[in-house]
């Protein structure tokens, strides 16, 4: 049985991805692997990220069957069904339409690269999702939607979004934040006109390494939570 403190954190993550600007109306999701194998936790459709509460998550399997809590259930269920098959080391999985993510994935010939401390998280890049700009809505696309992930922390989709994954719910939700603010450089850095200069291979690797230990991006979720708490 999942712990309640892993789905208070789970919550907790929805409600930090919305307070650091990932938000979108209604939409946008994250999901937690249920420890016994059958399928995985995530919120239900209708509340936004920024108004999950436990009581607000529901258990689907990987099949899409509502196995616990009361629906309706987010249309893409399959991304998260399909990246959590695919991928025994993510414990969880966060999609969210981030407004400067989304216009990195419209844009073509822009990569996100390691600008600032944000983007140096992502060293390898991210590959990109170009089968379709709708929703994931069926188990063949968020089969097709893991295939373009692969191995890499995140994937950039088509006129959508991102899709990212990690073995924590701190990570993951980390990861989106990171993936915006990465995003925002450089697309502010391009609209200025100014000659990009990102940290070269080496650099980012290693820059990867020390800001971003296991232990650090706890403490990065943690001072999102005290953030939030604020409000």
């Amino acid at each position: 049985m999942v712990p309640r403190e892993d789905l208070a954190k789970l919550a907790l993550g929805c409600r930090i991805l919305a307070a650091q600007g990932l938000g979108d109306l209604n939409l946008g999701h994250l999901s937690l692997r249920d420890p016994d194998g059958r399928g995985f936790w995530m919120k239900r459709a209708g509340p936004g990220l920024d108004e999950v509460r436990v009581a607000d998550l529901v258990q689907v399997g990987f099949d899409g069957a509502l196995l616990r809590g009361d629906g309706p259930l987010h249309i893409e269920w399959p991304i998260h069904a399909m990246v959590l098959e695919a991928r025994a080391d993510l414990r969880a999985v966060g999609h969210t339409h981030g407004k400067w993510t989304a216009i990195v994935s419209a844009s073509r010939g822009v990569d996100i690269r390691p600008l600032t401390h944000a983007g140096a998280m992502f060293p390898g890049g991210f590959p990109r999702f170009e089968a379709t700009g709708n929703l994931i809505s069926t188990p063949d696309l968020g089969r097709s939607l893991a295939t373009a992930l692969a191995g890499a922390p995140a994937v950039l989709m088509r006129n959508h979004g991102a899709t990212f994954g990690a073995a924590s719910i701190e990570r993951a939700v980390v990861t989106g934040v990171q993936l915006e603010r990465a995003a925002e450089a450089e697309m502010r850095l391009r609209a200025a006109g100014a000659e990009a200069v990102a940290s070269p291979p080496e650099e980012a690797q290693a820059k990867a390494a020390t800001i971003y230990p296991e232990s650090a991006v706890v403490s990065m979720f943690d001072w999102c939570a005290r953030q939030l708490a604020k409000r």
